[in-house]
């Protein structure tokens, strides 16, 4: 039972039931933030990055008791370890998942996928394609006519394979994806491409 549940009128003593509440309550807080201190601290390049964007300055985080859409979010990078998410931040596997649960999205086709950059075919690297780091944040080369060219890109490309974006900012998610690289059909041409985020809470969008 947690202090929100105690009922001071329950009892014959209900000035004392009130005092056990307030007691339990203030305890749960001390709790919560020594926890809050110790998540902080043990993930600080994460944390470092989350207030480097957090446009409230000198607003303190709050893993232990999410305030906002932003703790939540790290909340569930800290805590939740719901083993999808490894599958879903992984470009590779992220595809037929996607695919088996919303079949009619249309999803931009892999032409292309593997760990060892120069056996990408040259065919691939003559037209507009995009190669992508299947375990890394913004690892994306656009490749238009043929250009950059294929040294280029595989110099490119083994850069994108030495990065460990999990370790380096200590999200879990990435640490067991492999390092890959695939290669994706360039969708859009040249009309700008809209970028579209979804916030899901409890279920609800």
């Amino acid at each position: 039972m947690t202090a929100t549940e105690i009922n001071p009128e329950a009892g014959p003593d209900r000035a004392g039931g009130r005092r056990d509440g307030w007691r339990l309550q203030l305890f749960d807080w001390l709790v919560l933030g020594l926890v809050n201190r110790v998540m902080v601290r043990r993930h600080m390049p994460m944390m470092a990055r989350y207030l480097g964007r957090e446009p409230r300055r000198g607003r303190r985080v709050s893993l232990a008791v999410p305030r906002c859409a932003n703790d939540k979010f790290h909340w569930r990078k800290v805590f939740d370890r719901n083993p999808d998410f490894t599958r879903l931040a992984d470009k590779i596997e992220a595809k037929p998942w996607i695919s088996q649960i919303a079949p009619e999205l249309r999803i931009a086709p892999m032409l292309w996928h593997g760990a060892e950059p120069e056996k990408i075919p040259n065919r691939l690297l003559r037209g507009d394609v995009v190669l992508k780091a299947s375990h890394s944040y913004k690892a994306n080369l656009f490749v238009r006519e043929g250009k950059p060219g294929r040294r280029a890109v595989l110099r490119t490309a083994r850069q994108f394979l030495a990065r460990d974006h999990g370790r380096k900012t200590l999200q879990w998610g990435y640490f067991d994806i492999p390092p890959r690289l695939l290669i994706e059909e360039r969708v859009g041409g040249e009309a700008p491409l809209h970028e579209l985020k979804y916030h899901v809470f409890g279920g609800r969008v």
